[in-house]
């Protein structure tokens, strides 16, 4: 019996004492892995292992599948190339998978690469934290796809040594969207122009430069840039081609030195900036700094409520917008600024709109247009440049008016090159204005055609850009004008006659038009030379000054 309670009593002792214990549980220890060389076998890299890069590492023909959770590291200098049928799959969806350095203070890493033969459905970053990477030379990127479209979802990338994501060449199906790329030395994005409309929101400023820098300039299929925060920087000519190019109101383009935007081969151009206005400018506030936007080659679109500055550098092309045997619609624009012309408008676009626009402090005339075109001039403004004048280039091609045209008074004068002929139309010359002829330049009024010039109360002025006898030809009625259409009153009219054959101000020939309340004067020949049978009506009119 005694024994029975001695033994019970131990019990309760031995039991006692283990419930007064603490449990002793392991304390997790986290292991380092260290990955280096080349990798062609698949792997799964797990949370509970820290994982550093030691150096180059390269992926071929395998997988690597990075847990939700984990943490990768680099040693300086260190990086991940995906390479030929290789993938890279971090989705930290379900917990951030951070990239960042092993050794503090140490530099930086250098980027994750994902090259042109990539498994890219294999390929994907989703929310992955990046810090203190881009320190590669070559591609200065945090990450870097060069002709892959990847997927990279719901990432933060900063504290980049260069820049945050570099997309080259064509990245067609990439999918890119909600990231945030601050805080780093250089820009958020550098990209091939093909690749921006798949960029989509995010928050991309706060970096050393914040742009968006075009650094592959060909669009070859139908795109629409969106409006972000930030502007695009174009650091190479943007070239599009076949294709319809479409601007976002709001959006600003920066051009590079001597770059341009150049819309040809039967592409479409709209950048409409009804909700917001659109900005075309140079890097730096200095004229003819890039060279514009070129719209050739049969090529359309839209230009309104842009502001287009600094351009017109290339002497070739010498505007700010260069047209050439194209029909674009230009309105509402504010166009400044250019080395040279604010407009050129080059051969004689049948359909084409210029109305409601301001070219201003240009270095050069505010616009160059052929005559055949002159009718699209009414409603613009174009005072307040270097060279203050309408710059009409006549000949057999350009100088055709073949529309009834009106030379309205912008206070700024027309200077005509060339011979502009009037056929089947009426040419209307408002009072007030002032008509400069270039060496060799002269109006010839032929079949059908009319010349209405009536000063009224402000007397019209037609002479010589430089005033000096036979400065300019004659304005020549010919036998073939309609002469209910040939009228000039209170015009002053002077220093032409520069032409033998037509040795006059006003060379009439068969031509029954009438002259009235004229001054004719400092003609190299005649005042007016009256050919063949013609019958004109001339009423007090004066002749000063004509060395015949």
């Amino acid at each position: 019996m005694k024994m029975h309670l001695l033994l019970s009593l131990m019990f309760v002792m031995i039991l006692c004492g283990c419930e007064g214990e603490a449990p002793s549980n392991p304390v997790a220890q986290t292991t380092d892995l260290t990955h280096s060389g080349n990798i062609t076998v698949d792997d799964v890299w797990t949370a509970e292992a820290r994982h550093i890069i030691e150096s180059e590492l390269y992926i071929q023909r395998a997988v690597i599948v990075i847990e939700p959770g984990a943490e990768i590291q680099f040693r300086e200098g260190a990086g991940i190339s995906v390479m030929e049928s290789g993938g890279l799959i971090a989705d930290g969806s379900d917990e951030a998978i951070t990239f960042g350095l092993a050794d503090e203070g140490q530099g930086n890493w250098k980027n994750i690469y994902f090259g042109p033969n990539v498994n890219s459905d294999s390929c994907k970053l989703i929310n992955c934290n990046f810090t203190n990477g881009g320190a590669d030379e070559n591609w200065a990127a945090v990450v870097y796809c060069r002709q892959t479209g990847i997927t990279i979802r719901n990432c933060e990338i900063s504290q980049s040594a260069s820049n945050g994501v570099y997309l080259a060449g064509d990245c067609a199906h990439l999918d890119f969207e909600d990231n945030t790329i601050t805080a780093n030395d250089g820009a958020p994005i550098l990209t091939a122009a093909c690749n921006i409309p798949l960029i989509g929101d995010g928050n991309y400023t706060g970096n050393g430069s914040d742009v968006i820098e075009i650094v592959e300039g060909t669009i070859h299929s139908d795109a629409t840039w969106q409006h972000f925060e930030i502007p695009f920087f174009v650091n190479t000519h943007l070239n599009v081609r076949n294709s319809a190019f479409d601007l976002s109101a709001g959006t600003t383009l920066i051009f590079a030195n001597r770059r341009a935007l150049r819309i040809g081969e039967n592409s479409r151009f709209t950048a409409n900036g009804e909700d917001g206005q659109i900005v075309f400018k140079g890097a730096e506030d200095q004229n003819g700094y890039w060279d514009g936007i070129h719209i050739r080659g049969q090529s359309s679109g839209l230009l309104n409520n842009c502001l287009i500055r600094y351009g017109g550098g290339n002497p070739q092309v010498p505007a700010n917008i260069y047209i050439d045997d194209s029909h674009p619609v230009v309105t509402g624009c504010i166009i400044r600024n250019s080395g040279d012309y604010g407009m050129y408008v080059n051969g004689a676009p049948e359909v084409f709109t210029l109305s409601d626009n301001v070219i201003s402090q240009n270095s050069g005339a505010p616009i160059s247009i052929a005559a055949a075109n002159l009718n699209l001039l009414d409603g613009n403004e174009f005072a307040g440049n270097a060279r203050d004048v309408i710059e009409i280039r006549g000949g057999e091609t350009e100088g055709v008016i073949r529309k009834p045209t009106t030379l309205s008074d912008f206070s700024v004068p027309y200077l005509i090159k060339n011979k502009v002929t009037i056929r089947s139309a009426t040419l209307r010359i408002e009072e007030n204005v002032r008509l400069k002829m270039d060496a060799g330049s002269q109006i010839d009024v032929m079949e059908g055609g009319g010349l209405i010039a009536d000063g009224g109360s402000r007397m019209i002025e037609i002479s010589g850009l430089d005033e000096f006898p036979g400065a300019w030809n004659c304005i020549h009625f010919s036998q073939f004008s309609n002469d209910n259409n040939c009228f000039l009153n209170f015009c002053n009219i002077k220093s032409g006659g520069g032409d033998s054959q037509r040795p006059a101000n006003i060379y009439l020939n068969d031509s029954n038009a009438t002259i009235k309340n004229c001054t004719i004067s400092g003609s190299l020949h005649y005042g007016i030379y009256l050919a063949g049978s013609s019958n004109p009506v001339l009423e007090n009119n004066h002749f000063i000054d004509n060395l015949n």
